[in-house]
């Protein structure tokens, strides 16, 4: 699924259009099915532990940083011998259960391509599925990147990121705001919420792990560049290239998850070519492109303020 964020979802709850405004029960119908759903399920309880990744909002919060921040940190350690990613491979045509791998292309999606840099990486649409397959490998931990609404899979600790920088959006749910379901509701079932470069918009009844995002790019300060990116929230990835002294001289957005074809490459090679500029985009946008000769990436890492303190959550969880 691909899509572009309305810009209504992060305005404040006056400034969204009268015609927006008429969306606002469909979202209460929305998260009254979503909590009907996760209340009738009896989720399938796997022979290792799930740690879930996961958010309120849909799109951009930064669930996949996130993800491969924590599983790093459990690498660091000799807590577990093999853990792995479970991903539903948004963006990709593969159902699974499988191990993604350097043959596995875009059918993987671009999450999924990213998370395999870092460990091995299972796409699975059934996440239940994907967890008995992951048991299975030899597996002994499973890091979920997203997957908090559904309700099939049992999560042994669920870690709820929240941007500090947009929060809850507007406070309503989709399709009238980015919430994916009741806030109260989400904040119940968190075990503990990251909070991503801010704190929290309110207060969650629940202990909360400060993390911050380290951008990096190989690119001088001043240069003239043409960013462009297929994200939930593409506005965040031009304000960082402002952020990291870059002269944002042009910017083109894709839907989300979007797979770039070869003449989407070309003209923007062009277009930067007319004005001398240079190209450049995300890691996740990295992955789906054939031929990045002439594309520079910007790095982005997750850093947790307080590593031994989440590691201490999750050992007292598990």
């Amino acid at each position: 699924m691909t899509f572009k964020t309305p810009d209504f979802w992060y305005k404040t709850a006056t400034d969204i259009p009268l015609s927006k405004r008429l969306l606002i029960p469909v979202g209460w119908l929305y998260g009254a099915l979503t909590a009907v759903r996760l209340k009738v399920t009896k989720p399938y309880k796997a022979g290792i532990p799930v740690i879930c990744i996961g958010n309120l909002t849909a799109g951009g919060s930064g669930k996949t940083p996130v993800a491969l921040a924590l599983m790093k940190l459990i690498q660091s350690t000799d807590i577990y011998k093999s853990p792995c990613f479970l991903t539903r491979g948004y963006g990709g045509t593969q159902a699974g259960p499988v191990t993604v791998g350097p043959d596995t292309g875009l059918a993987a999606g671009d999450e999924a391509l990213l998370l395999m840099q870092t460990a091995p990486t299972i796409i699975a649409h059934d996440r239940a599925a994907g967890a008995r397959y992951a048991q299975n490998c030899g597996h002994d931990l499973i890091i979920m990147d997203d997957g908090f609404q559904n309700p099939h899979l049992y999560k042994d600790i669920s870690l709820v990121v929240v941007n500090g920088q947009t929060g809850w959006g507007n406070g309503h749910i989709v399709p009238a705001g980015p919430l994916r379901e009741f806030i109260k509701a989400g904040l119940q079932r968190a075990t503990a919420l990251i909070a991503l470069d801010g704190p929290p918009p309110q207060e969650a009844g629940k202990p909360v792990v400060k993390a911050h995002c380290r951008v990096s790019c190989p690119l001088p300060r001043g240069s003239r560049v043409l960013g462009f990116c297929a994200l939930g929230q593409p506005a965040r990835f031009r304000a960082t290239l402002s952020d990291l002294g870059l002269d944002v001289i042009a910017f083109t957005t894709f839907p989300d998850h979007y797979h770039y074809t070869a003449h989407d490459i070309d003209d923007l090679k062009a277009a930067a070519a007319r004005q001398n500029l240079h190209l450049i985009t995300t890691e996740k946008d990295a992955v789906k492109i054939i031929g990045q000769d002439g594309i520079s990436t910007v790095h982005l890492e997750v850093i947790f303020d307080s590593p031994d303190d989440l590691l201490n959550l999750i050992k007292a969880q598990i």
